[in-house]
């Protein structure tokens, strides 16, 4: 990285986030119109999105990944 070229402390574990990741995360085809959304009677998560956040957050920090 440019911060590392320049002698700064090199950083924990990183995901890998560069520009051209955001880019593909945030492009457009990663999303889908409601009316094409799939009904909860063909699929439904076990897990919903604040509960997966979480439990996501505490295998990281016990990973030591984050503080």
């Amino acid at each position: 990285s440019l911060w590392a070229r320049l002698g700064g402390p090199t950083p924990g574990p990183t995901l890998g986030l560069t520009l051209g990741k955001a880019r593909e995360v945030l492009h457009r085809d990663w999303s889908v119109a409601a009316e094409e959304l799939l009904a909860a009677r063909v699929y439904r998560s076990r897990i919903d999105l604040a509960q997966g956040l979480r439990d996501t957050a505490a295998w990281y920090r016990a990973a030591g990944w984050l503080r």
